[in-house]
């Protein structure tokens, strides 16, 4: 599909194997490469999943993208895969994998570290692929309910400003720009 697309000639196609990385597409590109991708150059790799792949096939021949394959797990009966109408609630989506196991939770959709909490009500868009759900007492559960400047706070009281994480992180990969420890937050930096 995409090596008949105009602007996509010249392209490499390079299977990986069958996981999920912490760090997405970040550490794909390294899987591939060898190496990180340039950071600020969004067209020297591009990380396509199946879906994304059969979503343009199908555009190719006028058919709209309407579904979603979206993973649900977390505190449900029945987790799995599952192909929903983009606009779907959440709440059919913990209905599809059997209901929840809980009777307060809450749902992370998307990326589970930065997603903000949100219940049944929340519509699935056209880029959203996990859901995962969680007892209301879960500690991120809790932890997602507290305002923006309570997190902060926790997240610098336990900060030493080493960089560790940074240097760490799979989503950087040593981007040396990324300085966690400077912000305006904090009266030394």
């Amino acid at each position: 599909v995409l090596r008949e697309l105009p602007h996509f000639s010249g392209i490499t196609v390079v299977p990986v194997r069958d996981f999920y990385p912490a760090g997405d597409a970040t550490v794909l590109t390294g899987e591939v490469l060898g190496h990180a991708a340039p950071r600020r150059d969004p067209h020297a790799v591009s990380v396509l999943n199946v879906r994304t792949l059969a979503d343009l096939a199908a555009a190719k021949t006028g058919a709209p993208v309407t579904h979603r394959d979206v993973t649900v797990t977390g505190a449900v009966r029945a987790p799995g895969v599952f192909r929903f109408p983009i606009g779907a609630s959440v709440r059919s989506a913990v209905a599809a994998a059997g209901d929840a196991t809980a009777r307060d939770w809450i749902a992370l959709v998307g990326n589970p570290m930065t997603a903000p909490p949100a219940d049944g009500s929340r519509a699935l868009g056209k880029t959203d692929s996990l859901v995962v759900i969680l007892p209301a007492a879960h500690s991120l559960a809790r932890a997602r309910a507290l305002d923006d400047a309570t997190r902060r706070a926790r997240t610098f009281a336990g900060c030493d400003g080493c960089g560790a994480c940074a240097d760490l992180c799979p989503r950087t990969a040593g981007d040396a720009s990324l300085q966690p420890d400077h912000t305006d937050n904090q009266e030394d930096g």
